[in-house]
């Protein structure tokens, strides 16, 4: 995978920053959990979504051109209660007022991914490079059942 950053992600580096991700947010989100996305079309959002389908979570992407009104909508209508986003990706879309908002009157926790990774730590990295090759096995231990959301 290649987003505008031009950093190619392997295969094997999606599963390994998913199993890291997934660690990392199953500290702070329950299996079943709807989670709300508010990222752009680049690697970490793909990460992301992996990470979090891993541990059980259901990932509901948030559309950040909608609108606070919508996607304030959206979110009570999902029952979030954790959005994940990046500093660079608000800073950058100018989406300030919009995170404000959502934290002020939908009492969403706003999560970013650079405090997340922040957080890692190597020996994270390295339980991780571990479970790599088991992440299958892992996945199904998490999975939702087929009948539950995605």
């Amino acid at each position: 995978m290649e987003d505008p950053e031009r950093a190619p992600l392997t295969y094997n580096r999606l599963i390994l920053g998913a199993l890291v991700l997934g660690k990392a947010f199953s500290q702070f989100t329950e299996r079943g959990e709807t989670v709300g996305l508010l990222l752009p079309s680049v690697n970490a959002a793909v990460v992301s979504i992996f990470a979090l389908s891993a541990y059980g979570r259901v990932i509901s992407p948030l559309n950040f051109t909608a609108g606070f009104k919508n996607i304030s909508a959206a979110i009570k209508a999902a029952e979030i209660n954790s959005v994940i986003t990046s500093h660079r990706f608000v800073e950058m879309a100018k989406l300030e007022d919009l995170v404000d908002g959502l934290v002020s009157q939908s009492a969403v926790r706003i999560v970013y991914l650079e405090d997340v990774r922040k957080a890692i730590t190597s020996l994270d990295k390295v339980k991780a490079v571990m479970k790599a090759p088991f992440a299958r096995l892992l996945h199904a231990r998490h999975a939702l059942d087929p009948h539950e959301a995605a």
